[in-house]
């Protein structure tokens, strides 16, 4: 008998098992995406109302995030606390990180974005993910428009994700829109000016990514659904998921500031309604001083074999 067939079968066995388990970490029939603005994260100082000065605390963050069950989640403003070439860091987005991963076959990472040039450091734009679930396919992509004045002050920025090997690819397009802050109608104008490139925008995403799974997801700041910047989404084959216009934003003013758009015709959101995450533990005052002055939003789509 040959001696090395023994260890052969182990060696064997061992792969098997080794498959086996990747094959499960990526074996998910939905996939839950939320979007949060985490008021001033890094800038206790640029807090308001019953937040003001209060940091936010890693354990804290963490826990609403695993309660809420996101495989993906695009943040808005996040703050830098280092910068190394083009990595861009948030101390506390660095600890959540690690208490997520304590999960046993968590991975969760992020990337903070901020446009060419810029030398900001506050309210920024972020997207974390569990690469245990979804891993990125290439590099971000600016929206941008060359050769023209930009207007949006915070350009959106997108990230592709694959579910797996020919399952479900999906486009990420977050987006952080101009507030009311201020003046209302000065920023409908604003607004409707941002929306305005988004034919710009998709010809861009198309060109690059080749997929029609486009998600446009973020704080919009928006007040109703019938504003003209929302229905100029919405009237190029997206689905508003926010359209009853729910309050994302905890305060006096409390309106439908975070939205999620997504393809009307794309079998992998038949289906996908968007929730708003509160917290049991929490009354709306508590998680506005411990956390943020916005709810997170989320929905779920269908994992199914890719069709571009």
């Amino acid at each position: 008998m040959n001696k090395t067939m023994p260890l052969l079968r182990l060696t064997t066995l061992t792969w098997l098992l080794i498959l086996g388990f990747v094959q499960f970490a990526w074996a998910v029939d939905e996939i839950v995406v939320g979007g949060w603005n985490i008021e001033n994260l890094g800038r206790p100082d640029q807090r308001g109302g019953a937040g003001k000065g209060v940091p936010q605390h890693p354990a804290d963050l963490a826990n609403y995030i695993r309660s809420s069950e996101v495989h993906i989640l695009g943040l808005e403003k996040i703050s830098v606390d280092k910068s190394e070439g083009r990595s861009l860091t948030n101390e506390t987005l660095d600890d959540v990180v690690k208490i997520l991963n304590s999960d046993s076959e968590a991975n969760w990472r992020y990337r903070v974005f901020r446009p060419k040039g810029s030398r900001a450091r506050v309210r920024l734009t972020a997207v974390m993910w569990n690469e245990a679930i979804l891993k990125p396919v290439g590099d971000p992509l600016p929206l941008i428009v060359p050769g023209k004045p930009d207007c949006w002050k915070h350009p959106p920025t997108v990230m592709k994700f694959s579910a797996g090997e020919r399952k479900t690819d999906i486009v990420i397009i977050l987006i952080y829109m101009k507030s009311d802050r201020k003046g209302v109608g000065q920023a409908i104008k604003q607004r409707a000016a941002e929306a305005k490139r988004r034919v710009e925008w998709f010809g861009k995403v198309l060109t690059k990514f080749s997929d029609q799974d486009l998600i446009i997801i973020g704080d919009v700041n928006a007040l109703n659904g019938s504003e003209d910047a929302l229905r100029k989404f919405t009237g190029t084959g997206f689905v508003d998921l926010n359209s009853q216009d729910v309050p994302t934003y905890i305060g006096k003013l409390a309106g439908p500031l975070d939205r999620a758009f997504v393809p009307d015709n794309q079998p992998e959101f038949s289906g996908s309604n968007m929730e708003v995450v509160k917290s049991a533990d929490m009354s709306p005052e508590e998680f506005r001083k411990k956390l943020s002055d916005y709810y997170m939003v989320k929905f779920t789509l269908n994992v199914m074999d890719d069709d571009g």
